[in-house]
């Protein structure tokens, strides 16, 4: 039988915690049940007049996640807010309170059938029950909140030293100068689960010569020589959509770099695209007399 704990962890979608709703999660005697990663995808090709198939790998498709939930004494009024969050399409943040650094980006899969009771108290109807919540992420990967420990807010997050561990994180960039090129070299850190993509942001001045671009001692990249139109700022590395495009710099309370239509991968001279293992490693690069700026988030299952 379901149970309701009195210190019961709760979830946020979107802007809205499930506190808001009059809503806790549930759990078998102490326990909750949560699949702790994506579903694999196997990749096959049947083998045309034999036996079996071709195997050529797997890949993470998308994370499922079944939240049981129960209400106790919620209103009329309360109980058509809890029936609108329900049938909500969009696809939104997906935070948990017990691990708040792993953001998913997810959407409800269907409204949840819902066993309740309606009795009255004081004249006012009531209504208790519970019922359980699916949520799918398309893409498997929770990305980090923040990068640092110490970015997290104390009076927002009083119990991040009860996760800190968990998370990996450092308390703050200036630990080892984590992700600030200085002569052309940066220390990164990635304290995720899996490699992380990343956008390095290269500001030219109009034209460049060739750029090498190393990790760990190793060049994975040669752009060759550019010249730039006197709209753009520079160039921007992505490593996700596997793009070298231009961007325009705009300098604020919060930077912003814009993506340009321009793309610039005919200009690859050698090497191919990278992610940035786990752990700590070193990016360098050279040809460039200006300061890169590198962004990447945290993965974790």
């Amino acid at each position: 039988m379901a149970q309701m704990k009195g210190d019961f962890i709760g979830f946020s979608f979107g802007n809205t915690h499930s506190s808001d709703l009059g809503i806790v999660r549930t759990s078998d005697g102490d326990r909750y049940n949560q699949n702790l990663s994506p579903e694999f995808e196997d990749k096959t090709l049947a083998i045309p007049g034999g036996d079996g198939t071709y195997y050529f790998g797997s890949t993470f498709s998308q994370k499922i996640f079944e939240v049981p939930f129960a209400f106790d004494k919620i209103t009329e009024s309360k109980l058509r807010k809890l029936n609108a969050f329900f049938n909500d399409r969009k696809i939104h943040n997906l935070i948990f309170d017990e691990a708040p650094y792993k953001i998913y980006k997810a959407k409800i899969v269907e409204p949840p059938d819902i066993s309740y009771l309606c009795f009255d108290e004081d004249g006012e109807r009531i209504y208790k029950g519970e019922g359980t919540l699916s949520f799918i992420a398309f893409t498997p990967w929770a990305h980090s909140n923040y990068k640092f420990l110490d970015d997290y807010n104390d009076e927002l997050f009083p119990n991040k030293r009860e996760w800190a561990l968990a998370s990996g994180m450092v308390n703050n960039k200036e630990d080892k100068n984590y992700d600030t090129f200085v002569a052309g070299i940066a220390t990164l850190f990635n304290p995720g689960d899996i490699e992380a993509d990343f956008q390095l942001f290269i500001p030219i001045n109009s034209s460049s010569n060739q750029i090498n671009i190393g990790l760990d001692g190793e060049i994975f990249m040669i752009i060759d020589s550019l010249i730039l139109p006197e709209t753009i700022d520079g160039i921007c590395i992505d490593s996700k959509t596997q793009l070298i495009s231009g961007y325009i710099y705009t300098s604020g309370e919060t930077d912003v770099y814009q993506l340009t239509s321009n793309i610039f991968n005919n200009k690859i001279k050698k090497g191919s695209f990278v992610k940035i293992p786990l752990g700590e490693s070193k990016m360098n690069i050279e040809g460039v007399n200006t300061t890169p700026i590198i962004m990447y988030d945290y993965l974790y299952f």
